[in-house]
């Protein structure tokens, strides 16, 4: 066991400031004061402060405290001899006995540790040194992949070879168990071992202070799985890895944290300057992904090539980086691009310009929903708030809060008002307090405030003859915000087109699909009034809906041109631009 002298040498000779930053990212605060988010427990506010005269650390959130020894036992789950042996090899002091304090467990991971470096070291042999090696060389070199990035990041190649890794690391004194172990080799139900990565090249992925902790290889051709990752060990967890993070971490700049979708990205992304660069290995973000890139930046740029606004388990990584209050936007990249192609294509600039470009996180899911749902009936309007009403509920400022609500106004073409009862009502549909149906409907009437003039409409119209002329004559089914009640005014054309007139007494005593039924079941008729009061009225009625559609159908124009400026697409603002036109002129 390491003697008092000895610990206290590994004390002095640690900063913990250093240390610390290895972990969360510190803000100078006072002359030996630093502060920070606690790396231990959600919070929005930097409760963390780190003493760096008197060495010590304290979290008046958690109210967690303690010395460099106990952050390490605490960050790392060490027991205090393994603490004290992971700063003195980080401090350089040679321990009196640095085995005797060793639990089986912390043996079994720096054995692993050993097997790994060695893997890495074989894999980065069979690169540079093999003919297997040779095309995986051609392809990096294609890929701009420098000499000095194959050696930065330890990239490698396997073997096309059943036994390659194990007949090397056998002359090392690396059994095929321990191969086995980390995950390296594979044992087949007759005990035999064999090589589980063939014929690949080799991303070795590192924690977050640089130890390999397990591999990833890309396969070469149309070979399938494309990646493969080592599996679950006592060293390696994929949810919880975030790759080249050892490295982005010492490089978060103004823009924050950048995440990407694969390790070429990084690569590619890392050699044009942009080195706070890191990959989530896929687009679903997990809870201790989220909560180690919050430890070194609270702002992220999400630069990912697949749909993640279409994909709900990417949306649900979305929400917990919303939920610990972080600074989110979002790059926007062509149909088939990625970081790594936008680079290699126009270089640094390229990328520079997507990130000056880059959206607040909210109007980019919100315009991405209304692309795939759109936003014309009331359905379409309550689907796009039902996507939308998660992100708007984990935000955890209230300002911020209040200006998505009025955004979701502006570009669905409803009322700030009618939004906000609308999310309390989906709100509490979800908590089990009513039936979903019932609350989707009475969402869909908020989004369309015109329906209560819309249904006395087509009351008026049954009422007479000469009142349904003039509904049928002067409207359109565009004209409904509410598309089954516009379904039904449709339906009532193509009546009187296939009986040659509109009779309100005959088409109420005929039979109909049940679509109709359902309607007429829910329109109050009409009584005592007149045919001549019933004309006077859908008139006057008609005036002023027609003039509220078309302004309804204007305003609309106008939200769609402005967001097709906004995404760049002219072609679509031009057509957009030549409707509205058209539409002014019917004034």
């Amino acid at each position: 066991m390491a003697t008092e002298q000895e610990k206290e040498l590994v004390r002095e000779r640690t900063n913990i400031v250093d240390l610390v930053s290895s972990y969360t990212r510190l803000k100078k605060s006072g002359s030996f004061k630093h502060k920070g988010i606690c790396p231990f427990h959600q919070e929005k506010d930097a409760s963390f402060t780190v003493d760096e005269e008197r060495k010590l650390w304290h979290c008046f959130g958690c109210q967690k405290g303690g010395d460099v020894f106990s952050f390490v036992m605490e960050v790392e789950n060490l027991d205090f001899g393994e603490a004290v042996e992971f700063l003195a090899k980080r401090a350089g002091v040679a321990l009196t006995d640095a085995r005797s304090p060793d639990s089986p467990r912390k043996k079994i991971k720096d054995r692993l540790l050993k097997v790994n470096d060695l893997a890495a070291r074989y894999f980065s042999k069979v690169l540079r040194a093999s003919r297997s090696g040779e095309k995986f060389m051609e392809y990096l070199g294609n890929r701009g992949v420098t000499e000095e990035q194959i050696k930065s990041f330890k990239l490698g190649a396997s073997l096309d070879s059943w036994d390659g890794i194990i007949r090397t690391l056998g002359k090392k004194d690396v059994t095929p168990g321990e191969l086995a172990q980390a995950g390296l080799v594979i044992v087949n139900e007759s005990g035999r071992h064999y090589d589980r990565f063939r014929d690949r090249l080799m991303f070795p992925l590192t924690n977050a202070v640089g130890d390999v902790v397990g591999f990833a290889g890309r396969a070469w051709g149309d070979a399938m799985p494309k990646y493969l990752n080592t599996p679950e060990t006592p060293l390696f967890d994929k949810g919880k890895m975030v790759y080249a993070l050892d490295k982005a971490k010492k490089k978060v700049g103004p823009r924050g944290i950048i995440l990407t979708e694969g390790y070429m990205d990084v690569i590619a992304l890392h050699r044009a300057g942009f080195e706070s660069a890191v990959a989530s290995m896929g687009t679903a973000l997990t809870p201790a992904q989220v909560d180690l890139v919050r430890r070194y930046s609270m702002k992220v740029v999400l630069s990912y090539d697949s749909d993640i606004a279409g994909d709900s388990a990417s949306m649900r990584g979305i929400e917990m980086l919303i939920d610990r209050g972080m600074d989110i936007r979002v790059v926007t990249l062509p149909d088939g691009e990625d970081p790594d192609s936008i680079v290699t294509k126009g270089g640094p600039e390229a990328f520079a310009a997507r990130l000056d470009a880059a959206e607040d996180y909210f109007d980019f899911f919100l315009s991405k929903s209304i692309q795939r749902i759109g936003a014309e009936t009331p359905a379409q309007k309550r689907e796009a708030l039902l996507q939308m009403a998660p992100l708007v509920e984990k935000t955890p400022n209230d300002i911020l809060r209040d200006e998505q609500k009025k955004k979701l106004g502006e570009r669905l073409g409803v009322s700030e008002q009618n939004v906000h009862t609308a999310l309390l009502q989906m709100r509490e549909s979800r908590r089990g307090g009513r039936p979903p149906e019932e609350t989707d409907g009475e969402v869909e009437r908020m989004m369309a405030p015109g329906v209560k003039v819309e249904k006395r409409l087509l009351e008026i119209m049954l009422s007479s003859e000469g009142a349904a002329k003039m509904v049928l004559d002067r409207l359109e089914p565009v004209d409904f915000s509410d598309r089954n009640l516009g379904a039904f005014f449709m339906y009532c054309r193509k009546y009187r087109e296939k009986t040659g007139g509109f009779s309100p007494n005959d088409f109420l005593n005929s039979v109909h699909p049940q679509e109709a039924v359902r309607i007429i079941s829910g329109i109050r008729l009409a009584g005592g009034a007149s045919a001549e009061e019933s004309e006077k009225e859908a008139a006057s009625v008609l005036d002023n809906f027609v003039k509220a559609a078309q302004k309804r159908r204007l305003g609309d124009l106008r939200r769609q041109i402005q967001q097709a400026q906004k995404d760049g697409d002219e072609a679509l603002a031009t057509q957009l631009a030549s409707k509205l036109l058209e539409l002014k002129r019917k004034e």
